[in-house]
């Protein structure tokens, strides 16, 4: 739970960044940027799929493991201090705070990816979500890997080199295959069972991530060797057809859903599926919409908004409302606490009301390379929609300790 309790106060901070930054930062090459990005990407994003995993490699994968308590710490304390440190580097500019940043990074993912790799070694399980979770996982390397060089060439270490389109290859390991494969791995189990939902077809849970993670390496390989325009164009066209498969068929699953009464969940589930079909089209087709320098840039910090706020941000949060409610309710049954309900820990309410604050946030930043005026308001808004966020996990943590006291109480 400390992952999940943590997390949202990044993307509040990510928002305080931008506001403080002075003139609003248009382009997503300014320190600015890339620091308020690596807050969420980092302190948000990662924080949360970090902590998810440790729950779902024994449920999902059969995996144990080692020592989960200490391994967690060490995790958790690397991820929050690099989080912190390396963003701090960025803006100011101290090569040191950067250099302390990744070495935070570095330790806890370090330690993170040999506890998962050790329990992915003996687990039993073997479908298609376990295989994209370990695919996921050797994305999650490789990027890191990559921004580690990406973070000391910036540093101005002289025992690096700078690689051709190092930055975008890193981005595209991070987003596509450490997020994006384990945000499809996760979904084969989660959208059938929670949103009672038909199951995914059994060729797109088996074909599905091996081709993602293919055509990224093709894709990759620009690092080291020039290569043809038209086998770039068909990794990226394979690439962002399969996000738009992918997207596509959860929308069809959800539209012949069982249970037709909305929730929360399914909603934010909605609008992150709708922003990654409009993302991999823009993807596909941004050099044909985009014109000149300026529309370019334009069109490269929507595409980012419409994937980490649009997509990924709103499938982790209607995630979050199904998880937290969850284990709350599990860790009350182990210790022999009865009569607590899953929807008894979060009101519904507030769950709503984050959605439409999320919902809002993300039509305010898709404004701002059109129109510069939103970035105050959007900036604004996007922080109290995770501030919210932040109050709703942890009004599930009190009702979660007030349970637990009650019933140490004999009441």
């Amino acid at each position: 739970m400390r992952f999940f309790l943590t997390a949202p106060l990044f993307a509040v901070a990510a928002a305080a960044l931008l506001l403080g930054a002075g003139e609003f930062p248009l382009s997503r090459w300014q320190p600015a940027v890339i620091a308020a990005t690596h807050l969420v990407v980092l302190g948000f994003v990662a924080m949360i799929m970090v902590g998810a995993l440790f729950q779902l490699i024994p449920v999902l994968c059969g995996g144990v493991i080692p020592r989960p308590r200490l391994v967690a710490g060490l995790v958790h304390a690397g991820l929050s201090a690099g989080a912190l440190l390396f963003p701090a580097g960025l803006v100011s500019g101290n090569p040191y705070l950067i250099y302390m940043g990744i070495s935070a990074l570095g330790a806890g993912i370090a330690v993170f990816l040999l506890a998962a790799f050790l329990a992915l070694r003996t687990a039993p399980g073997r479908g298609p979500s376990v295989g994209h979770i370990r695919l996921a996982l050797l994305s999650l390397l490789l990027a890191i890997c990559l921004g580690m060089h990406a973070a000391a060439v910036r540093a101005g270490a002289v025992w690096v080199h700078a690689l051709a389109n190092l930055p975008g290859v890193h981005l595209a390991w991070g987003l596509i295959g450490w997020v994006g494969l384990l945000l499809i791995g996760v979904a084969y189990q989660v959208v059938p069972m929670f949103q009672i939902t038909p199951a995914y077809p059994d060729w797109l849970q088996r074909y599905l991530g091996k081709l993602i993670f293919s055509a990224l390496l093709v894709w990759s390989a620009q690092l080291f060797m020039p290569l043809p325009d038209l086998i770039l164009r068909l990794a990226e066209g394979l690439l962002a057809g399969a996000l738009m498969l992918f997207a596509g068929m959860t929308l069809w699953l959800q539209f012949q859903r069982r249970r037709q009464v909305a929730d929360v969940t399914l909603s934010f589930w909605r609008l992150g599926m709708g922003s990654l079909l409009l993302a991999a089209l823009l993807w596909s087709g941004g050099d044909r919409i985009a014109s000149g320098g300026g529309g370019i840039q334009a069109m490269d910090l929507a595409l980012g908004i419409l994937v980490m706020v649009g997509c990924v941000q709103s499938v982790i949060c209607g995630m979050l409302y199904k998880i937290v409610p969850f284990l709350s309710w599990l860790q009350l049954q182990s210790v022999g606490v009865k009569g607590a309900k899953m929807h008894d820990f979060i009101r519904g309410g507030r769950a709503e009301l984050q959605l439409r604050l999320h919902g809002a946030s993300l039509v305010l930043l898709l404004a701002v390379p059109l129109w510069p005026q939103a970035a105050v308001p959007a900036a604004l808004v996007y922080a109290v929609n995770f501030a919210l966020l932040q109050y709703n996990l942890m009004q599930a943590a009190w009702r979660y300790l007030d349970r637990r006291r009650l019933a140490a109480a004999g009441v």
